[in-house]
């Protein structure tokens, strides 16, 4: 288990700033409210408001912090990105809803891959599920 890292310093209150403030651009469309983070390394973070389940959590990859985020609303496709400090968005796969008939094999196949990752109970974003 990794240890919660609060905001104390300055840099640590930029680095927040920066990842609530992409938080609030990705829904900005829906008006959803995000409170600031608190770092909490590998800590999950849910959020239901405006038909979005929205999952967010911070880890550290390569000496540089990131936010991964899975949304989903019954509207739309399930969406996961990872945002990095310094500016890069990483599109990560997510659970497709749409199967194709007489390709049944890949459509489970696929979404047996993403859940085999967001569902690991040590870092999977959608653990707590």
């Amino acid at each position: 288990m990794t240890d919660i890292k609060p905001i104390s310093t300055d840099e640590d209150y930029r680095i927040a700033c920066y990842f609530h403030d992409k938080l609030t651009e990705q829904f900005s469309h829906w008006k959803i409210k995000f409170d600031m983070p608190t770092f909490e390394l590998k800590q999950y973070t849910h959020i239901l408001s405006n038909g979005w389940n929205i999952y967010y959590q911070f880890g550290h990859n390569d000496d540089q912090p990131y936010m991964e985020v899975y949304s989903t609303h019954r509207m739309a496709s399930d969406s996961r990105k990872c945002y990095y400090l310094d500016g890069k968005i990483k599109i990560l796969p997510s659970f497709n809803t749409v199967c194709i008939v007489g390709e049944e094999d890949i459509f489970h196949a696929y979404n047996d891959g993403v859940a085999k990752v967001v569902f690991d109970k040590e870092s999977g974003i959608l653990r707590g599920l």
